[in-house]
């Protein structure tokens, strides 16, 4: 039983004895009643944020607890009554022609008031007395909803029978027009919350389809950009090697010039695939297990063909290294990218790639260090992103590299970090799990 129902039956059964007046044992248990039915609305209030239902509990608590034939609860955002204003469920709006209401006045006067006779009321338009005198009201009382002081609809209740409605009763009303405008800035808040994740999703939606569009069109540019230039990469090879013919030194050494620049731009081409391919959420992993020994053995010939400014390298490869379960080629290009990475920014001095094993987490640590110019601070956080060229590295290549390495790795279930300052060069280390699930 709750306490102030406990309260009201002690006040009952003293009252038995004629020890209180019978007029305070009604005050008490009507305040009782008011009291709970204020506490099952706020309970209503804290479980749901659907308004019309709250609206709904509110009106029947007013209507049985104040013994009204008729409630109202109107927004002045949403016209439409939120319950009818006759006793018999017909939806009837006490509105005259000129946009006039009942609810309308509480509104507008923000405040409670109190209407014990329709028909002789000043403050309402002729309309409007005719209006709720037709419908049967007599008598009515209201209160503002409000919200941060200012009136956002309003709570009436109506009689059929001429009556008073005293002060504890427009309180309750007050009370419950205070709970009334809680609900509707809880659902309101709601439904702007969904909206927005609505719109939300959409644009997230577009710009998935914006970026496979991208995608399928870059890739469909770069594969016919890509097959000419193999012919002449191949033409190139013929001419220099004699195969055609003999070829002077000098035509020979321009050969290989065309070579390796057709060269160069066939991995920026593949690049740009690469990267058109994962964000089109093509990219798919080919897993087999294999030695890492094998792996480097193939990264230390392209770390031969990459070394033009004569680099000193250091190879330190852990013994014992347990075979791993991952997508190979994407391993060798990762390594690849970042010892490309380390040629082009290291003018002299050298590059040491290690391999350890991380056998408490289960995981490979593969490491690339040079000597070279370095990041600065403010760089670190987005060298991983499409295009960007830090520093001195503007104008070397396309900015793709470590966005490809970061986009393998996360693939791959991979954890990359960078450690470099200006001058003193740069380390990249990265963790793979020995096998992938």
């Amino acid at each position: 039983m709750d306490i102030l129902q406990e309260l009201s039956q002690s006040v009952l059964n003293l009252n038995s004895g004629q020890s209180l007046p019978a007029m305070l044992q009604r005050m008490l248990t009507q305040k009782s009643r008011e009291l709970n039915a204020l506490v099952e609305v706020n309970r209503a209030l804290a479980r749901s944020f659907d308004r019309d239902p709250l609206f709904a509990r509110i009106a029947a608590a007013a209507k049985t607890i104040l013994g009204v034939d008729g409630v109202v609860l109107r927004l002045t955002r949403d016209d439409a009554p939120r319950q009818p204003a006759d006793g018999n469920g017909k939806r009837r709006t006490a509105k005259d022609p000129d946009g006039e209401s009942v609810s309308h006045l509480v509104a507008t006067l923000n405040r409670p008031i109190t209407i014990k006779n329709l028909a002789q009321a000043r403050a309402l338009s002729p309309a409007c007395r005719e209006l709720m005198t037709g419908l049967g009201w007599r008598s009515m009382a209201g209160a503002p909803l409000s919200a941060g002081g200012a009136p956002i609809g309003a709570l009436v209740v109506c009689a059929r029978e001429e009556r008073e409605f005293h002060p504890d009763e427009i309180d309750f009303i007050a009370a419950l027009a205070d709970q009334a405008a809680i609900a509707a800035e809880k659902s309101a808040a709601c439904e702007a919350a969904r909206e927005k994740s609505a719109a939300a999703e959409k644009l997230a939606a577009e710009l998935e389809q914006a970026h496979r569009a991208k995608a399928k069109f870059i890739s469909a540019v770069s594969h016919e950009l890509r097959t000419p230039l193999q012919v002449i990469v191949g033409s190139a090879d013929l001419l220099k090697d004699g195969v055609v013919g003999d070829s002077a030194e000098e035509q020979a050494h321009f050969l290989g010039a065309i070579a390796h620049n057709a060269e160069a731009l066939d991995a920026m081409i593949g690049s740009v695939l690469a990267v058109a391919r994962s964000d089109a959420k093509e990219t798919r992993l080919e897993l087999s297990t294999v030695d890492v020994g094998e792996v480097m053995c193939d990264v230390l010939r392209y770390a031969a063909r990459v070394n033009r400014n004569q680099l000193e390298f250091s190879w330190d490869v852990q013994e014992g290294l347990p075979p791993i379960t991952t997508d190979v080629r994407k391993l060798e290009e990762i390594l690849k990218h970042l010892i490309g990475n380390a040629c082009k920014f290291t003018p002299e001095g050298s590059i040491d790639i290690r391999v350890r094993d991380l056998a408490k987490r289960r995981r490979l640590e593969f490491t690339v260090a040079d000597s070279g110019i370095g990041v600065a601070p403010d760089d670190l956080d987005k060298i991983f992103d499409e295009f960007y060229q830090a520093g001195p590295a503007r104008g070397a290549g396309m900015g793709l590299g470590l966005t490809i390495v970061k986009k393998y790795l996360d693939l791959m279930r991979g954890e990359i970090s960078v450690a470099s300052r200006p001058g003193r060069g740069a380390t990249f280390t990265f963790t793979l799990p020995y096998a992938i699930d």
